[in-house]
């Protein structure tokens, strides 16, 4: 059996220490290593085939160079079009910076320490992602164990997490925008899950800007409350909306699945769209392009949001990001084939 090549043999073919090679191999920092050594060192790594023990590298640095999602056990956001594109992104910016991600799951009922995923509580991470909402006792706890915490779609007022999020406020003014320019003036509202800032900013972004517009002070927007951000939850709610106003003709919905919805509900009540109704929608998931027509959304860079996330936590991991910080991603408006001009048309009776 050919015997597995050691450090010492990677230094005595160098003609190293044994440190210098450990230096070399593990990228230590600090260390007045000349580029013709390092060249030697790996060179010599290369011919015998070895590998660094990366068990015992991580017990000499009292790194794991793991960072760990979260995730709660009643979400399903590794399935969910829109957040399955910014784990993405996470997963990406991870590799690059040769971290590792681990995944793990938590109650939404959080009762304490011992509700805690192994990973943290074993301290097999250096850092937590979190994705949509977070726990502020859960965060205490965390916080006392010295891990750096970024949100990704949640601002924290907290200090000890990090956020980054889309500019919500702005996406839902733009939606607005849109509408007011090509006419629309009975306009309404399409959402749910109005308790988190995320969509609640859509909300006010959206009637902000119709207030400055002039539209607002004419006539209050109808807002059509849903009890789930889903299909199913927004072709309930735009049933009920469209025969409660059937004088509408541009709805601005939070997110792209309860548009789908509305646009279902629209068929169905005899709309055409967008001849008679023009529909804006949120996020561009995928399967805003395949609607029929195709969706007028606001759009975000799904990988971006992502990758800065996880750029905001191992910089905070490695001490180059010493305080806590809020990040936007931008925005913009895809127009597709839900939004036309105003036309003229008789008030539908909607049944």
């Amino acid at each position: 059996m050919t015997k597995r090549p050691t450090i010492k043999d990677v230094a005595t073919k160098a003609g190293v220490s044994v440190a210098t090679v450990s230096f070399v191999l593990n990228n230590a920092s600090g260390q007045p290593i000349g580029k013709a050594v390092r060249e030697r060192v790996q060179k010599a790594a290369q011919s015998l085939n070895y590998h660094p023990n990366a068990s015992a590298a991580h017990l000499a640095r009292r790194r794991t160079r793991h960072v760990a999602i979260v995730l709660y056990e009643e979400e399903y956001l590794l399935s969910n079009t829109f957040y399955s594109g910014v784990v993405e992104g996470a997963l990406k910016q991870a590799l690059e910076r040769e971290y590792h991600l681990l995944f793990s799951y938590v109650k939404a009922d959080y009762k304490g320490r011992s509700d805690l995923p192994i990973v943290i509580t074993q301290r097999n991470t250096e850092g937590v992602l979190f994705i949509k909402k977070l726990i502020p006792e859960m965060v205490a706890d965390i916080a006392t164990m010295g891990l750096p915490i970024v949100a990704i779609d949640h601002q924290v007022p907290s200090p000890w997490v990090s956020s980054v999020s889309m500019e919500n406020r702005r996406g839902g003014a733009m939606a607005a925008e849109h509408l007011r320019g090509l006419g629309h003036k009975h306009l309404a509202i399409l959402a749910g899950g109005l308790e988190r800032q995320s969509i609640s900013e859509r909300v006010k972004g959206f009637t902000e800007e119709l207030r400055k517009s002039g539209i607002g002070e004419v006539q209050r927007q109808p807002l059509w409350k849903s009890s789930a951000l889903t299909f199913d939850g927004g072709f309930a709610a735009a049933i009920k909306g469209f025969r409660k106003d059937p004088q509408i003709t541009g709805l601005f919905c939070v997110n792209d699945e309860m548009a789908a919805g509305a646009i279902r509900a629209a068929h169905q009540l005899g709309y055409r769209v967008p001849s008679q109704l023009s529909v804006v929608g949120f996020d561009d998931i995928d399967l805003a392009r395949y609607i029929d027509p195709p969706l007028t959304t606001i759009g975000v860079d799904k990988l971006e949001l992502g990758r800065r996330a996880m750029s905001q936590l191992i910089d905070q991991i490695e001490g180059s990001a010493k305080s806590v910080t809020e990040q936007r991603v931008d925005v913009q408006l895809i127009i597709r084939g839900t939004t036309a001009k105003r036309t003229r048309r008789t008030v539908k009776s909607v049944a």
